[in-house]
């Protein structure tokens, strides 16, 4: 198992906002992820969460990417809404079509119940 640094996580962070800023020029609802990823920062949440990009979806997760155990909470934006799916150790266990409007909250309530976690 590998040892995980403070840097491992903050790092991803700061990879997936470097992608989005780039890719609003072209696709205004790559928005979304960056409101996302302004909540994690401003939640501290950025120092024990991994994120990354799969497709266009922001994925958010206790664990690295390869790892078979993990929470995972996709972020999918789409024209006139934000569509969230949880999923415990790849099985999905939450799905909500939500207005943007709303995304704070459920943010909140979604990634309160991910399990800190430490290597792969």
């Amino acid at each position: 198992m590998r040892s995980l640094k403070p840097d491992d996580y903050t790092e991803s962070w700061a990879q997936c906002r470097g992608f989005y800023e780039r890719a609003l020029v072209h696709e205004p609802f790559f928005a979304i992820p960056l409101l996302v990823i302004d909540w994690a920062i401003a939640r501290g949440i950025t120092n024990d969460l991994y994120v990354w990009r799969s497709h266009d979806w922001l994925v958010i997760s206790n664990r690295r990417w390869e790892a078979e155990r993990a929470d995972r909470l996709i972020v999918i934006p789409k024209p006139d809404s934000v569509e969230l799916r949880l999923y415990h150790d790849a099985a999905l266990t939450q799905r909500a079509d939500i207005d943007q409007s709303g995304l704070v909250e459920e943010l909140d309530r979604l990634v309160s119940g991910f399990g800190r976690a430490t290597g792969s």
